[in-house]
């Protein structure tokens, strides 16, 4: 199957404007290879997406899950001690399928980090559309930490703070800090307990990424 591969003109057509040229660069510097599928391919993998969603053992999200998150980002924080490299914060649930969405279809990226860097364009055309004025900007279920780069990325002046309900990931901030000479708050948020006094600076910028799908139905009291 021909290899193809994802442009700025295609992030264009996606998101409806021309992108700055801070955006087309990091779209340009990102291996963004993928394969289209073939027709068995692609009912067998809806077959499979059907099978899963029908199954009644299937791990449902909730507050009951809380103890696999805060395992996760302990990985994810052990590691980083170990390389000193920001590799380590990406959670290991990006590129775990081998296929992803793109216009209303299924692609097979060719390689590992496509799901990812995916995010990270996304996020930088978030961030830059409505953070780049923020004083301060906070993410809610920030798990290891990561997103806080893009955002100071593209604000350098901004306070950044992440919140997430994982212990874990504020000990993962910390070293965040003392190892790539950061600045980040942090802070335990947790999403079924909502803290209602907690308060965001003046001109404040407020995200969620990948996140808020864990709280499942729950998700009403953090909203409101």
């Amino acid at each position: 199957m021909k290899i193809k591969k994802l442009t700025v003109k295609d992030f264009e057509e996606a998101f409806g404007e021309n992108l700055s040229p801070f955006l087309c660069k990091k779209i340009e510097s990102c291996n963004l290879a993928y394969q289209e599928l073939t027709s068995p391919e692609r009912d067998n993998l809806i077959m499979n997406i059907m099978r899963t969603l029908s199954d009644e053992q299937i791990q449902k999200s909730g507050a009951h899950r809380a103890n696999d998150w805060v395992r996760g980002w302990a990985e994810n924080s052990s590691e980083l001690s170990e390389t000193n490299n920001f590799n380590s914060l990406i959670p290991k649930y990006f590129g775990k399928f081998p296929y992803v969405r793109w216009k209303q279809n299924f692609i097979k990226p060719v390689n590992k980090s496509f799901e990812y860097n995916m995010a990270r364009i996304l996020q930088y055309w978030l961030f830059e559309k409505h953070f780049k004025d923020s004083n301060s900007v906070y993410e809610f279920g920030c798990g290891t930490g990561h997103n806080l780069f893009r955002v100071n990325e593209i604000n350098k002046d901004a306070n950044v703070y992440g919140l997430d309900w994982a212990e874990s990931s504020q000990d993962n901030i910390k070293k965040i800090n003392n190892i790539f000479d950061k600045n980040f708050g942090s802070h335990r948020f947790d999403f079924f307990n909502v803290e209602h006094d907690y308060t965001l600076d003046p001109k404040s910028g407020v995200y969620t990424f990948a996140a808020l799908e864990q709280v499942g139905s729950s998700h009403t009291e953090f909203l409101t």
